[in-house]
């Protein structure tokens, strides 16, 4: 591991634990969607979506305030594909996001 990415793991293992009960809010909903869209799968940008309509998000966070939420597809039990989707997000700029899917749903 290069000492660069050593740091920007210690960075996001940090912004994850500082964030730990917002993970706890968000990672329902992530398995949730994650059921329910089966092999299509689930980015973060679905989830963050629907953590705004419920409250949880104002919509108004960005950039590093967000580094966290990398961790809540993990926290949730969910795999990571090879697949990416753009994030229809206007503050994701049209990234694109890795697709997780609950690998019991697709069974």
């Amino acid at each position: 591991m290069t000492n660069l990415a050593r740091q920007i793991d210690l960075w996001s293992t940090s912004s994850a634990r500082k964030h730990s009960g917002q993970i706890e809010l968000l990672k329902p909903i992530a398995q949730e969607l994650a059921r329910k869209a089966t092999h299509h799968g689930v980015t973060i940008a679905d989830v963050r979506i629907i953590a705004i309509q419920r409250g949880l998000l104002s919509g108004a966070e960005g950039g590093r305030e967000l580094s966290y939420l990398g961790a809540v597809m993990r926290a949730a039990k969910l795999s990571a594909t090879d697949r990416t989707r753009r994030s229809h997000i206007d503050k994701s700029h049209g990234n694109r996001h890795t697709v997780w899917i609950d690998p019991g749903a697709c069974a």
